[in-house]
């Protein structure tokens, strides 16, 4: 489940222009089976939004 989810992320993410994509791929890189889901989409939505 968490290589699906790590590929929906991807796709969620790849459509927006990132000025420091660096950052986002941190955030991207970390691993969702030590947090939950729902953390993950929440650091990668605040990434987004700045």
């Amino acid at each position: 489940m968490g290589l699906k989810l790590g590929a929906i992320f991807k796709i969620f993410c790849a459509p927006e222009p990132v000025e420091e994509p660096s950052d986002l791929d941190c955030v991207l890189r970390i691993d969702t089976r030590s947090l939950g889901w729902h953390v993950m989409l929440d650091r990668v939505l605040k990434s987004i939004d700045g």
